[in-house]
C-alpha cells in the first residue's frame, strides 16, 4: 500500500510521520484512537483533517508494527540459532560485548 498522505520531513516535527505535510504526526491521530475518540471526535477537534487521513495514518501505524515485530522476530530467530550452535545468551554477550574480558556479563 502507497501511503499517499503520510509525509515526513526532517525540519517539521522532529522527522515524524506526518499528515499530508500538516503538524499533526501519525502518533497523535493514533493516540487519539486509542483514548477512545471517535472519527468523528477527531474530525471535530482536527477540522484540517479528513477521515481518509484517519484511516491512513491508522494503516500507516499498522504496517509500521507489523514491520518491526518482523524484525524483532528475525532478530531472536538469529539470537537462537546462535545460541544453539554456540551455547549460551551470556556466551553470545561475552563475545560482541565491549566488556569481553568482564566476567559481570
Amino acid at each position: 500500500m502507497k501511503f499517499s498522505r503520510i509525509t515526513v520531513h526532517p525540519d517539521q516535527m522532529r522527522g515524524a510521520p506526518c499528515i499530508r505535510g500538516l503538524p499533526i504526526a501519525v502518533a497523535t491521530v493514533v493516540e487519539m484512537v486509542n483514548d477512545g475518540m471517535t472519527v468523528a471526535q477527531i474530525l471535530e477537534g482536527h477540522p484540517d483533517l479528513t477521515a481518509a487521513d484517519v484511516r491512513e495514518a491508522l494503516a500507516f501505524e499498522a504496517r509500521r508494527v507489523e514491520t518491526l515485530r518482523a524484525e524483532i522476530e528475525a532478530d531472536l530467530a538469529a539470537a537462537n540459532e546462535y545460541i544453539a550452535a554456540h551455547g549460551s545468551f551470556g556466551d553470545l554477550m561475552r563475545e560482541h560485548s565491549a566488556f569481553a574480558d568482564d566476567d559481570a556479563v
